[in-house]
Formats: C-alpha cells, structure tokens, sequence
C-alpha cells in the first residue's frame, strides 16, 4: 500500500511539473503579454478647415508618433511629422493680415513642444519660437490664441521646492527673413505707442535732468537713448546709448554692450505715459551710478512728452 501510494504521489507530482513548464513556455512565447496598454491614448484623425485650407492631423498610439498634413485647394502640399501625441492645434492670425497661421502642440515624455507654420499661396513657412532669461527652467503647460496673440501658461521652479505658474505673450515677428515668435508681452499695436521721448527731472536738487528716447529699429529690436544734461546750459554729461528687447512687457537693455566692465540690464517698465528705468536685478543698481562716473545717473521715472 505505501509503495503504491508513493506511486500515485510521484504520478501527481510528474503532472503537476509538466503543467508549470507548459505555462512557461506559452508566457514566454507571448512577449506582448506584459505590455500594459491601459494608459495608452487612441489613434486618431482630425481636420480644421480654414478657407482654401485643410489642416488634417493624425496620431498612431503604436508608433506614438502624429502628423500634419496641410492641404490647399485640395493638393496636398506638405507633411510633418512628430515624435508624441498631438495635444491641440490652433489657428490664430497674429500678425494681423487676415490670414490664419497654424500651430501644433505634441506632448512627448510628458513634454509639450510647439510647431507653427506660416502659410501663403500654399507654401508653408515655419516659425521659430524664441525663448529668453529663466525659460529654460520652464515646463509648458498649454498654449492658446488671444487677440492676435499666442499666449503660453507655464510652470517654473523660483526657488527650492516652490513652483509659480506664469503666462507669456508671444508676438509674430519677422527677423532676419526668418518668422519668430517673441515674447514681448505687449499687444502689437500697444508696443508701438513705447516709441517716442521721455523727460525726467531730479527730484533731489542735483542741477540735472534725463531725456530718454526710444527706437524701434524692426525685428524686435529698440533702440534706448538716455542723456543726462546739466539744468545750467543744457550740456550732457552722461549718455547711454544701446540696443534691447521686450520681454514679458519689460523693455532689457544689456549694459556690457556700452561697457564691456558692466554685466548687468537695464529694465524698463511701462504704465500708460510714464516709463521706469532700473535694473534687470537690483544687486547691480549702483552700474547705473558708475557708467555716469558718480556724476548722475540714467535711472529715474520718466514722462513720455513727444511721441
């Protein structure tokens, strides 16, 4: 009776072990078993219509990879293709000639990327967003049209563990035959009204006055004119004159351009007719003092008088 029982036991156990090594097999044989495909989005297609333009946009979840196909009077004309999903896509006219420009989010490795595409006579221009100062720190969010602007809501990390979410207003403008979209943060028929002269007086009694001019030179490039003049005969004793940018609605002007010894910016800021000169970072203040030789300075509120 044991020997039989341990026949029986020796049989049981034979089964069971072919049956595990049979369950091996059929897993390994099936590599796309452990792929887990819940979190994986949909293919895709979609079409934007807009005059004798098709926009027709595509996702393939497999290959995790979209595209654009851009169609005018029917032919299609161009095709680009991008590594991630396409998010969103935006028709905006930002630089205001009653023609639409396009402009495609892709989300990949939890990254948002834009891509924007000038169109005219059924050729298709690209156009290259500019980024300046902490942006690099930046993790986009979300792009939108508004008023002939694109608008962009980010994050950016300011100090050690504390995140801010921010926006930044994006214009279209043409540099170098290239399209730029730069991050001005004034409308474009806002930035327009910064041109023109600008008078300070000193409030403390020193015996001189500041006139401040702006340019603007085209290509997102103003030219900033400061002159520091004794009230007594009008003579200047100290004159700033360089180049600078809008961003986020605040006109920098390099410094190290006037002189190479100076690293910081000036900052200029806007409130309806009156103009604020300072610098980018506080710490650098007494710059503004030295390229004047302690003899005045450039800084100061100024009143727009001319345009």
């Amino acid at each position: 009776m044991i020997s039989m029982g341990r026949k029986i036991f020796g049989g049981l156990l034979l089964i069971l072990l072919l049956m595990i090594g049979c369950k091996k097999k059929v897993e390994k044989s099936n590599p796309e078993a452990t792929i887990d495909t819940t979190n994986l989005e949909e293919s895709f297609k979609r079409v934007l219509s807009d005059g004798d333009y098709n926009f027709q946009v595509e996702y393939n979840n497999r290959l995790d990879t979209s595209y654009l196909d851009i169609v005018f009077k029917g032919k299609k004309v161009n095709r680009y293709g991008y590594k991630g999903r396409i998010k969103n896509e935006i028709l905006a006219d930002l630089n205001m000639d009653k023609k639409s420009q396009v402009f495609i989010e892709v989300i990949h490795a939890e990254n948002i990327k834009l891509f924007g595409y000038l169109l005219e006579n059924g050729i298709s221009t690209e156009i290259i967003k500019k980024s300046y100062g902490d942006r690099p720190n930046a993790k986009t969010i979300s792009y939108k049209a508004q008023r002939n602007q694109l608008v962009e809501q980010y994050k950016l990390q300011v100090d050690e563990g504390k995140i801010e979410k921010r926006t930044s207003n994006y214009n279209l403008v043409k540099v170098k035959g290239d399209y730029v979209l730069l991050p001005q943060g004034w409308h474009p028929r806002a930035i327009e009204n910064m041109s023109g002269q600008y008078a300070s007086r000193d409030a403390s009694g020193a015996g001189y006055y500041k006139v401040m001019m702006l340019k603007n030179k085209g290509e997102g490039v103003w030219n900033v004119d400061i002159k520091v003049k004794r009230n007594e005969d009008k003579k200047i004793i100290c004159d700033f004159n360089g180049d600078g940018f809008f961003l986020d609605e605040k006109l920098i002007v390099p410094m190290n351009q006037i002189n190479t010894e100076l690293s910081g910016a000036l900052k200029i800021t806007f409130l309806e007719l009156q103009a604020a000169v300072y610098t980018l970072d506080p710490a650098d203040s007494k710059e503004m003092i030295s390229f004047c030789k302690d003899v005045g300075s450039i800084a100061g509120n100024f009143k727009k008088t001319s345009i």
